[in-house]
């Protein structure tokens, strides 16, 4: 079945083009994250209702890059002003602050165990930390050109980098040692290379308009995806399984029914602590003592793709705007979306000018019945509509068929797509 992806919601938070979007492993949070420096919350727990939870502050410089840990109890993020922070979700405080790249920090990624943490950098290096203590444990010599993406395998003991210099490097996560190297038929720069959903193979997106399904063992390219425009950015991509979500699917004992999550056996509502938001004007960062950031967490659960080739969909974003939905197996493209294109009827465009008079910038505004308010940060922002136009940061729901996407652009906001097949 193909897609069909429509927008429903538009969140209000930023002042600067969007970088990245990432959704909690449970599926209840969304991180927004920006040139401005700053970290939005939203709480996506039901598809009919977001709501904003907080804002994390106390990066100097734009972010490039957002990680949640297995549990979603604690986010990590990497910024231009070199350092990676990670952050007590419950306070909105950071817990650690990492230094020890000499230049920008482009990504950043949590093992399985969530114990140690992976940053890569303008300075061409990988670090690795030990995430309670915040020491380094080792510094990699990755590439000889800045560092864009790294990510651990299903069980930790692998990390992949890809990098500008055309390379994906594989790494022992213990001892350091470069397992194996990859070069990109082209020697285009690397933006994206990540583990599949099954551990089984790798996904690369580069710069040469290119995405591209690796068995890494071998080094050998099994799939090549083309069709999209990406030469100038480092986009966003997802793996998402195409039957993900449909009728009512379980997990954890529960099941999603009109909304709610409600118990599989006997139909009750599931009712959940909920995150109260703290004052998102407040500058107060003190650093919680660290027997906070010392509590054992749980695993996650396990991934819902099973196989990265059966009904799959890769999805990216793009220089010009577009979002690019192929079939994995196929390669063929499902659906492309404008991802800034669509219309309101009269009324709800005159209802959503006169919340964000209202409100200001912070709003969540659903794109059809109804507009949900969230609450007043500061004043509009004046931002170029001149500026350029491409879709950097493509996020997908872990139990929904659902995206977060935003990018460079004059609105400054993440916008909110679910399939309707």
């Amino acid at each position: 079945m193909s897609p069909d992806f429509r927008p429903t919601h538009t969140l209000h938070a930023h002042s600067k083009p969007i970088t990245t979007t990432c959704y909690s492993p449970s599926g209840h949070i969304l991180a927004t994250a920006s040139a401005d420096a700053t970290v939005h919350l939203w709480d996506v727990t039901t598809p009919h209702q977001i709501f904003h939870l907080r804002s994390l502050k106390g990066h100097t410089r734009g972010i490039n890059d957002i990680a949640w840990n297995k549990d979603g109890t604690y986010l990590a993020t990497a910024s231009d002003d070199g350092s990676a922070i990670i952050w007590s979700v419950r306070t909105g405080k950071p817990l650690r602050t990492l230094r020890g790249h000499t230049s920008h920090v482009l990504c950043v990624a949590f093992n399985p165990k969530s114990n140690i943490l992976a940053t890569g950098g303008w300075d061409e290096s990988v670090i690795l930390w030990n995430v309670q203590r915040g020491w380094k444990i080792k510094t990699l010599q990755a590439h000889s050109d800045p560092v864009a993406s790294c990510g651990f395998n299903r069980d930790g003991t692998m990390v992949v980098t890809g990098s500008y210099d055309g390379l994906m490097r594989l790494w022992d996560a213990t001892t350091g040692q470069c397992l194996k190297t990859i070069e990109d038929e082209q020697a285009a720069p690397i933006s994206q290379a990540q583990f599949t959903p099954n551990g089984q193979y790798i996904l690369s997106s580069s710069l040469s308009s290119t995405i591209r399904l690796w068995d890494y063992r071998q080094a050998r390219v099994i799939k090549t995806h083309t069709g999209h425009k990406g030469t100038r950015y480092g986009c966003g991509i997802v793996v998402m399984d195409a039957n993900l979500g449909r009728g009512e699917e379980e997990r954890d004992g529960e099941r999603e029914e009109d909304g709610k999550r409600v118990d599989a056996e006997d139909g009750r509502e599931v009712k959940r602590r909920k995150i109260e938001p703290t004052d998102p004007t407040s500058t107060d960062h003190t650093t919680p003592t660290p027997a906070e950031s010392a509590v054992a967490l749980p695993a996650p659960p396990a991934a819902t793709l099973a196989d990265a080739t059966d009904s799959a969909w890769i999805i990216t974003g793009t220089d010009t705007e577009d979002i690019i939905i192929y079939d994995l197996q196929t390669r063929a493209i499902l659906q492309r979306i404008h991802s800034r294109t669509f219309s309101l009827p009269e009324d709800e465009r005159r209802s959503r000018d006169q919340l964000r008079s209202r409100t200001g910038p912070l709003t969540a505004v659903r794109m059809g019945e109804g507009e949900q308010v969230v609450e007043k940060v500061n004043d509009g922002v004046k931002v170029d509509e001149r500026e350029e136009q491409a879709c950097l940061a493509v996020a997908g729901h872990p139990f929904r068929r659902e995206l977060a996407v935003g990018g460079l652009g004059g609105d400054c906001v993440v916008r909110i797509w679910r399939d309707c097949a």
